[in-house]
């Protein structure tokens, strides 16, 4: 931060870079899951992400979130 005249300007940093996030169809179609299946997930809170865009309109997942939850899965 800092600190011009009586102004204080600070400069936010992105927590994770956009090459870092992954739409709800990419997430979809690296488990074999319906699209409506991750959003789903999205809105319980199941699966952590961020709202970008206009509004918050547009959802992306952390590829760490995306690696953390298929750590956590069993295959049989």
């Amino acid at each position: 931060m800092a600190k011009k005249g009586s102004t204080v300007l600070v400069t936010l940093q992105p927590a994770v870079s956009m090459d870092e996030l992954l739409t709800i169809g990419a997430v979809a179609q690296r488990w074999g899951v319906e699209y409506e299946t991750v959003r789903r997930w999205c809105a319980k809170g199941a699966l952590a992400h961020v709202r970008v865009g206009p509004g918050g309109s547009v959802i992306r997942i952390s590829v760490d979130e995306v690696k953390r939850h298929e750590r956590a899965m069993t295959f049989e």
